[in-house]
């Protein structure tokens, strides 16, 4: 711990500031987004001209291509149960749970159909499953189907 210098967090879009905390930053390539998650404690969030500071249980998400900063209240659970050996979603649109699933197994997802990628899914399911049980979960659980050709993956409203 240097007490003498900040810890800051650079992304390509964002900046984040920590001021004593629990946080996480979620910031893929293949992603429009960049989010900050706050647990406890404080962040101070740098995008572009603006700045904000983050309430314990808020998220500050920078969207790249609009250049804007929103922030709103979450379950932080969500954001952070990676770090305890779980997938966890409430109310998760079905592409982005599949964008966890992707980075995940190395695999790549292809929707048959856009609505289905609007799907929403609630629940929570341990990190160490294998990607067919993962699948066959989901299959159970939803409306839709999966192919699985190597690492491409389909996926079929049922």
């Amino acid at each position: 711990r240097d007490t003498l210098h900040h810890f800051i967090v650079h992304t390509p879009y964002s900046d984040t500031k920590v001021l004593g905390t629990s946080f996480n930053v979620s910031a893929y390539e293949d992603e429009t987004t960049t989010a900050i998650t706050l647990v406890s404690g404080k962040v101070e969030v740098y995008y572009q001209h603006e700045k904000c500071i983050l309430k314990p249980g808020w998220q500050a998400v920078a969207k790249n291509k609009s250049g804007t900063l929103e922030t709103w209240k979450v379950d932080v659970t969500d954001y952070v149960s990676w770090k305890d050996g779980m997938f966890e979603f409430n109310d998760m649109p079905l592409e982005q749970l599949v964008s966890q699933l992707s980075r995940w197994y190395d695999v790549d997802f292809f929707f048959a159909n856009s609505k289905i990628r609007n799907f929403k899914f609630t629940g929570a399911i341990k990190r160490s499953n294998t990607l067919l049980f993962m699948l066959e979960f989901i299959e159970k659980t939803s409306n839709v189907h999966f192919k699985v050709n190597g690492n491409v993956i389909q996926i079929y409203e049922k």
